[in-house]
């Protein structure tokens, strides 16, 4: 009986001990993991490609969902890349959009892009071309999240740089506002000095 009893005492002994490596183990190969997750971020992070970035985006969406609860000294470096992709897809997608004459696609897209970065101006400035150009079409649906994307757009453009571009869309913005409102200006100073503490349209 003791015969057989040695070789499973022997097993259980040897099963405690791989127990309390196991830990270990798991430790060093979830740190080989995490090395290799970001020098794949790393090395696709600096070739300026499409299809490279876009790994790199991946990579890095990954290592955040995989590690954002622990310290990390990688992890703000992968949300600024993630939020900047984000941000500049969302760009690409609103201007194809409009390019392609799909307003109301746009403005879903704008929209999206626009809860997460009220303030993008890029997106703003696209909105209120989108919004211009179709009500030339005779559609006025659009046009009341036209007014407010110019009022933004205007009301951000503070730089010395932008004037030009200020006076142009103030010139749209006018002449779209009066259309909606049976041919008058008032309330349009009014609505560009406080439309950036007013909630975005929905």
């Amino acid at each position: 009986m003791r015969i057989f009893l040695l070789p499973l005492f022997v097993l259980l002994i040897a099963s405690v001990c791989l127990a309390q490596r196991n830990p270990t183990m798991t430790s060093q190969l979830d740190d080989s993991n995490r090395e290799q997750l970001y020098a794949r971020f790393s090395e696709n992070k600096k070739v300026a490609v499409a299809e490279r970035q876009k790994l790199a985006y991946e990579a890095a969406c990954d290592y955040v969902k995989r590690y954002s609860g622990e310290q990390d000294s990688h992890l703000a470096e992968m949300r600024r890349f993630v939020n900047e992709y984000e941000r500049v897809m969302g760009n690409f997608e609103v201007h194809e959009a409009f390019a392609a004459g799909k307003y109301a696609k746009a403005f879903e897209l704008g929209r999206a892009a626009l809860k997460k970065s009220p303030e993008n101006f890029y997106v703003l400035a696209t909105l209120t071309q989108a919004g211009y150009a179709n009500s030339l079409k005779g559609d006025s649906s659009l046009n009341e999240e036209a007014i407010d994307a110019y009022a933004r757009a205007i009301a951000l453009s503070t730089k010395p740089e932008q004037q030009n571009g200020r006076t142009k869309m103030l010139t749209q913005l006018t002449q779209l506002y009066k259309n909606f409102h049976n041919g008058s200006e008032a309330g349009l100073e009014e609505l560009i000095a406080a439309v950036l503490a007013k909630p975005l349209p929905e």
